[in-house]
């Protein structure tokens, strides 16, 4: 099932992308492999992509940010770090109704916090 949110969040991206852009086209076919290399070796550690030295795709123009904290949590190296179905589900139904992790009602400060790429955001959790 993690493997199936990675996909989703590659398919997302695709959907985000207009199928126009390649993932990673800035790195070559060896770079990729070495990327995924690097991100493997990093799995169940607390090592974060900068300090792995790995690369996510980059953000789609017009993507909103919240949704592509949505991709890379789903391209967490620790499965179980990664949003269940359930969680991603959610989570994009209150982005369409109009919520933002963002906003500065205390209420909702209270309640969930921003985004965060390479872990389960904690907006993700119910």
């Amino acid at each position: 099932m993690h493997s199936d949110v990675w996909a989703f969040g590659v398919t997302l991206w695709e959907v985000l992308s207009y199928a126009s852009e390649r993932p990673l086209s800035s790195l070559s076919d060896a770079d990729v492999i070495t990327n995924l290399e690097r991100m493997r070796a990093a799995s169940g550690s607390d090592v974060t992509a900068d300090e792995g030295g790995w690369v996510y795709p980059e953000r789609p123009s017009g993507c909103p940010r919240e949704t592509y904290d949505l991709m890379t949590a789903c391209w967490s190296r620790d499965i179980d770090r990664r949003p269940s179905f359930r969680e991603a589900h959610m989570f994009l139904q209150r982005l369409n109704a109009g919520y933002s992790p963002f906003q500065t009602n205390a209420a909702a400060d209270r309640q969930v916090a921003p985004l965060t790429g390479g872990a389960v955001p904690p907006s993700l959790h119910y």
